[in-house]
């Protein structure tokens, strides 16, 4: 689905990501661009993931699944696009909150970073996820910068993980968890419609009519 402005979230043209069937939030969005791209008080840096939680209280998650049960270094970045962003953020190990935070709220500022050495199972989830900090959503686009890694194996990126054509893809997996107090990783759910902001539409003009003496009858 292609929209200028996604239910007013005011992202820059360009970028495209991944929503609910049903309501543009919450959703998932990347610029594809190297460069960064900007809208209003929104800046977008280039190759980059951010997410944006539900109007009704849904979260929105990237979701990374182990591939091989071993201990991996983890590393996650949240950061507010805009200014007002007020967003509670979690790293959840299955149902195990592994962090939390907040970012412009009760004192908090504008990014919350994490990092640790945690032993995974194969097949067990590990949830990047933003709510909405129980106020208005508009503003509340969030960056997401995430690397896990296993000793002697390549590194997983999950800016790397996003396509316009799968999801999932490689070992990750974007979507949301449904309104609730706390995020339930029981609760989600992958994003299945794609997403595509366009540039402005032209403004449509009337025909131009002739001078009336050269329009003869008419």
């Amino acid at each position: 689905a292609a929209t200028n402005d996604p239910v007013g979230l005011n992202w820059p043209e360009g970028v495209q990501g991944w929503r609910t069937p049903q309501t543009v939030t919450p959703c998932l969005g990347y610029n594809p661009s190297k460069s960064p791209q900007q809208r209003e008080n929104l800046r977008w840096p280039g190759e980059t993931i951010a997410l944006h939680p539900g109007w009704k209280g849904e979260y929105a998650v990237a979701r990374w699944t182990c591939p091989a049960t071993a201990e991996y270094a983890i590393s996650a970045w949240f950061q507010g696009l805009d200014n007002r962003s007020t967003v509670e953020v979690w790293v959840l190990g299955g149902e195990s909150v592994l962090y939390q935070s907040k970012l412009n709220l009760e004192g908090q500022g504008n990014e919350a970073s994490y990092s640790a050495v945690t032993g995974f199972a194969a097949g067990q989830a590990v949830d990047f996820v933003v709510g909405n900090g129980r106020d208005a959503i508009s503003t509340d686009t969030t960056a997401l910068y995430a690397v896990l890694k296993a000793s002697g194996d390549h590194p997983s990126y999950v800016q790397n993980a996003f396509s316009t054509n799968q999801n999932p893809h490689l070992d990750w997996t974007f979507g949301w968890l449904a309104a609730s107090t706390n995020p339930s990783p029981a609760s989600f759910k992958a994003f299945t419609q794609r997403l595509t902001v366009e540039g402005p539409k032209p403004i449509p003009t009337s025909p131009t009519r002739a001078p009336a003496k050269d329009r003869g009858n008419f």
